[in-house]
């Protein structure tokens, strides 16, 4: 197949939380990410951001998320992704360094199979 270069705005995967219970308990959680696929000169931009400053650079990851399905209320419920699901994503550090960690691999071209193998090698 020819390669053929274009522009894909947005990208879907899978995300993985790990939340840890009591004593050695963890449970994982799936649901799916729409990020914006960034230009170079926004994702150089997001990355010049002060280590100092991590909510600025939170928020500058979470402005590129464009959904995120397959989160449930406490009734098993569907959650919209809304300003409200965004903050307790971010409030949750289980749940907003794979957001983050994913963010990076979606602009760095990194395939979903790609991310379990790494994934599966960290463990």
């Amino acid at each position: 197949m020819a390669l053929v270069i274009g522009k894909k705005n947005t990208r879907k995967i899978a995300v993985v939380a790990e939340e840890a219970g009591d004593l050695l308990k963890v449970t994982k959680h799936s649901f799916e990410v729409e990020y914006k696929v960034l230009s170079k000169a926004e994702t150089d931009g997001i990355r010049a951001i002060s280590s100092d400053d991590e909510d600025m650079m939170v928020n500058a990851i979470f402005d590129a998320v464009v959904n995120v399905t397959g989160v449930n209320d406490e009734n098993g419920q569907p959650l919209p992704y809304n300003a409200q699901l965004r903050e307790a994503l971010i409030e949750a550090a289980w749940v907003r360094y794979p957001i983050c960690s994913a963010f990076w691999n979606v602009q760095n071209g990194v395939t979903q199979p790609e991310m379990y193998k790494r994934m599966k090698q960290k463990n």
